[in-house]
């Protein structure tokens, strides 16, 4: 069950393990669908300032940061140039993202 509580916990953790430029959560979650705590899983991407190793590797940083979590996750990385560029494409889903998700960590 997605909570509050767990994506405060989620926040944090990621914040810990990539010390990112930004958060979002997208899905179910994020766009308010009735009963979205009951959801199942947690759509989230992060954006780092850069790569700093191959995104697979990055990836599996997060999910072992996450790995307490009972329930599914679906980690999207990019870098901020990435995002900034995709984010402009509206067939992309950074730009989704963008409009649809929420964003629940932004960097001072």
């Amino acid at each position: 069950m997605v909570n509050t509580q767990l994506i405060d916990s989620v926040k944090s953790k990621l914040i810990e393990a990539y010390n990112p430029r930004a958060i979002y959560i997208f899905g179910p979650c994020a766009l308010g669908i009735p009963n979205y705590f009951d959801a199942t899983d947690l759509d989230i991407l992060v954006v780092v300032d850069k790569l700093t190793n191959t995104r697979h590797r990055m990836i599996v940083k997060g999910r072992l940061a996450l790995a307490y979590l009972s329930l599914s996750k679906d980690l999207t990385l990019y870098s901020k140039k990435e995002f900034d560029d995709l984010s402009e494409d509206e067939m992309t889903l950074c730009y989704r993202i963008t409009h649809e998700g929420r964003q629940i960590y932004a960097k001072a």
